[in-house]
């Protein structure tokens, strides 16, 4: 401690309360580090009529990690049969992509960004 206290019961009765605050305050810092952003996909789709064209993404960098390995599968539910919901029986469960979309490699991107001037926006590198 930065006082220079003279009288010893004094210092005793400081430093029990500075430990006494410590302990009290600490649950509290722990507490601050706790509202960690858990890794999601964010999808955007949008209807042309005959076809619905996707976007997604990943919200954290971990999930961008996990997401360049594992890739993403995508499946479609139906809830709706000639315009009713069918409340009885479970959505039906279709997997429209029979391996996981990956990323393409670098290669790839290099030889889109050299047909096309807004091929290079795309290209995002690690």
């Amino acid at each position: 401690m930065g006082l220079l206290i003279k009288n010893k019961s004094l210092f005793i009765n400081a430093r029990m309360l500075y430990s006494f605050l410590m302990i009290l305050l600490l649950p509290f810092k722990l507490l601050c580090q706790t509202n960690e952003i858990k890794p999601s996909v964010k999808v955007m789709a949008r209807s042309f009529g005959d076809s619905i064209v996707l976007r997604w993404g990943v919200n954290t960098p971990l999930g961008w990690k996990l997401s360049n390995k594992d890739g993403f599968i995508i499946e479609r539910y139906t809830l709706l049969k000639e315009d009713k919901l069918d409340k009885k029986n479970a959505p039906e469960k279709i997997i429209l992509t029979a391996q996981p979309i990956k990323p393409w490699p670098l290669e790839k991107w290099e030889s889109i960004a050299k047909q096309n001037k807004y091929g290079a926006i795309s290209i995002i590198l690690p």
